[in-house]
């Protein structure tokens, strides 16, 4: 490994010496390595960098049949395949990893029409305008969705002028705002209420009526005959 090498193994060392139950996993390598979503390879001392996707991924998208607006569902293959383009250095990887998001959003229901159409828009783009900064965006307006929700963005567009109507409403809203929408209370929701997980953990806490029945061998005990029943160790009221 040489002296770099040694100086990387003493920082590891260090770093695992700081705090007995936090340890740091120490990966390196003279080819390649992956960070966050991004493989960084050195082939003849030039730098390439590559989508790295985690073996326990499963591209799990929102559904096209999915309770969101359409304009969402257009842009998530959109915004994938520039994501794609942003990482991949070499359009051989690019081309790749985009028959492969192809794959990936038919099963998740979306049409081979529809997904051809945002890949081409993404195709377009030159890289390089993919890493460019970008500009600050406008102000957010937050709409709950629903799937009879009328088209909002196109009502704001066509009412600025009562809008601008106030010198201050005029000054703060220079442009239509960028309209986003957050998710509607769904069945999962109105079954278990959000603040049922508070509830649990709160219980555990105060008196808890389930973890004294669990002992520590495995077994709980009927209230109603004292029967015993063999049970997985660790249960309680938090599994």
């Amino acid at each position: 490994m040489g002296a770099r090498g040694g100086v990387i193994e003493g920082v590891h060392e260090y770093a695992n010496s700081i705090d007995e139950n936090i340890k740091i996993e120490l990966r390196w390598d003279y080819r390649q390595i992956e960070f966050l979503d991004t493989m960084v390879k050195n082939k003849d001392d030039w730098i390439s960098t590559d989508l790295y996707v985690k073996p326990t991924d499963r591209h799990i998208y929102v559904h096209e049949k999915s309770s969101h607006s359409n304009s969402v569902k257009r842009a998530i293959p959109y915004g994938l395949a520039i994501r794609l383009k942003r990482i991949c250095s070499e359009e051989s990887d690019y081309q790749r990893h985009k028959l492969e998001l192809k794959q990936q959003l038919r099963k998740r229901g979306y049409s081979g029409k529809s997904i051809e159409r945002q890949l081409r828009k993404a195709d377009v783009i030159p890289r390089e305008d993919t890493l460019a900064e970008k500009p600050q965006q406008k102000r957010n307006k937050r709409v709950t969705y629903g799937a009879h929700l009328p088209d909002v963005s196109t009502i704001i567009k066509q009412r600025m002028n009562i809008l601008h109507r106030s010198a201050r409403m005029k000054e703060v809203f220079e442009e239509p705002p960028l309209l986003s929408f957050r998710r509607d209370r769904n069945i999962g929701v109105l079954l278990i209420h959000e603040k049922l997980n508070k509830i649990m953990s709160q219980s555990h806490v105060k008196q808890c009526k389930v973890c004294p029945i669990l002992d520590g061998d495995g077994t709980v005990k009927s209230l109603k005959n004292n029967k015993e029943f063999r049970v997985k160790k660790g249960q309680g009221c938090q599994t």
